[in-house]
């Protein structure tokens, strides 16, 4: 486990796609924060968190795309390259090439979902403070609970990202093919966003999750979202385990 994990950090940390990608990001953000510093930011409760926040709000459909690109990119390489009966000769079992497939794409979309949100907030908090003020109708959140909006936004964040990297594997080991599973990836996104507007299926939607469970962790809500959360659970249990016994059975000495 330990030889392919290293295997696959060694290929991202030797991506340049992805460097660029933050760098495009950053850039982004220099210019969000220039159009609200414009336009002379009248709101008073306004600072880093919320700059943050209200950043990944806008961006966050690209996001999800970026997610998908990165997640097949990252497990479709060796079925594109046709590399998969050399990676599997390396001391390892197709579980562990696998499962450390997995972990290192949800660590990609991890690093790149905290770069965005850090670097947001670094930039606003720079010129608007630190302090913890989300407007939220007739609610105001202050500095106290930043700790908690942190924990929730790393581990809501984790969840689904795990969550929808499982489903994505699963697609992945499935068809074999990279064009089929980033099509299906992309169009699982677009489905998400489309069913946002039901209130009913909010709480199950792992697109809009990400940065929504944090504040109802701060609205002491939770509960409320306890059955997505276990759905998200569910989703990466089931998904990695079935992932692992298809890829397991598949001949790829052909």
């Amino acid at each position: 486990m330990k030889i392919a994990l290293i295997n696959e950090i060694k290929k991202i940390i030797w991506r340049k796609k992805f460097l660029g990608v933050l760098f495009i990001l950053f850039v982004a953000e220099l210019l969000y924060y220039y159009r609200i510093s414009k336009g002379g930011n009248p709101e008073q409760y306004i600072s880093g968190i919320q700059i943050s926040y209200e950043f990944f709000q806008s961006i966050r459909p690209f996001f999800w795309i970026l997610a998908v690109y990165f997640i097949c990119d990252i497990i479709n390489e060796d079925y594109h390259y046709e590399m998969m009966k050399t990676a599997l000769t390396r001391k390892i079992t197709r579980t562990e090439y696998l499962f450390s497939k997995f972990l290192v794409s949800v660590a990609t979309v991890e690093a790149l979902f905290l770069f965005i949100m850090l670097s947001a907030g670094g930039i606003g908090g720079l010129f608007h403070g630190w302090k913890l003020l989300i407007n939220d109708g007739s609610t105001l959140f202050s500095g106290n609970v930043v700790l908690l909006f942190l924990v929730g936004l790393i581990g809501s964040s984790l969840l689904t990202i795990g969550a929808f990297t499982a489903i994505c594997l699963c697609i992945i080991v499935a068809s074999q093919k990279a064009s089929i599973s980033l099509g299906l990836g992309m169009s699982l996104i677009f489905l998400m966003l489309l069913l946002e507007t039901d209130a009913k299926l909010s709480p199950f939607l792992i697109s809009k999750q990400i940065i929504e469970l944090p504040l109802h962790m701060m609205k002491g809500s939770t509960l409320y979202h306890l059955p997505g959360i276990t759905l998200f659970l569910i989703l990466i249990i089931v998904g990695v385990s079935c992932s692992v016994s298809m890829f397991n059975k598949q001949d790829m000495y052909i």
